[in-house]
């Protein structure tokens, strides 16, 4: 059996709250992943909310079979399929995705390519969860087929979830086979992520 155990410490309002909450079951996942810093970019066309076209350096890195995440102030939109780059490498044509529309022109943006860490866990079967990212970045969890949750992950401050909180298991449904992440700055990052869950049987 494996055991989860956290403690959280708040200070507000001259009040001081301390607990621990524990949780165990029969199986983990804890993967720990470099990410690579995003390209800078600026959002020089955009065609409608999920295609446009980003100015950036020629030194890019990036090439037309890449799925990326791209980021802005205030949103990302993540899965975004590379259409084309420019002749000089320095525009990139992107379309598709999903989450938030894509942000005015001329925004200053982020492209990073998605990285894929393979895991195969029964998401119903899970009791604690947790992620985290040493800048911004966004984590996707997919089934065989499709995106089952998507999170976006501020610098340094852990997403989580707990079973017997009263909220809603967000990877029920089919199996989780892979997970898609990137850092969503200019800074190369190191991703987190842990999974506890129980036995089929």
């Amino acid at each position: 059996m494996l055991t989860v155990t956290k403690q959280t410490q708040v200070n507000i309002g001259g009040l001081s709250f301390s607990g621990q909450m524990t949780r165990q079951a029969e199986g983990v996942v804890a993967e720990s992943v470099a990410l690579d810093a995003a390209v800078a970019g600026s959002l020089t066309t955009r065609s409608d909310d999920d295609s446009g076209t980003v100015t950036t350096p020629v030194e890019h890195g990036l090439n037309s079979a890449d799925t990326v995440n791209v980021f802005w102030e205030g949103g990302c939109r993540y899965g975004m399929d590379i259409n084309s780059i420019g002749v000089g490498g320095d525009t990139v044509t992107l379309e598709g995705g999903a989450g938030d529309v894509l942000p005015a022109q001329d925004t200053s943006v982020f492209i990073a390519k998605q990285v894929s860490v393979a895991v195969s866990v029964d998401g119903d079967l899970a009791v604690y969860m947790v992620a985290l990212a040493s800048t911004r970045g966004h984590i996707a969890f997919h089934t065989a087929s499709a995106c089952l949750h998507a999170v976006s992950l501020p610098a340094s401050e852990a997403w989580e979830w707990a079973s017997e909180h009263g909220i809603a298991n967000p990877l029920t449904g089919d199996p989780i086979v892979e997970i898609l992440a990137s850092a969503g700055s200019g800074s190369a990052a190191s991703l987190q992520l842990g999974i506890l869950y129980d036995s089929v049987t």
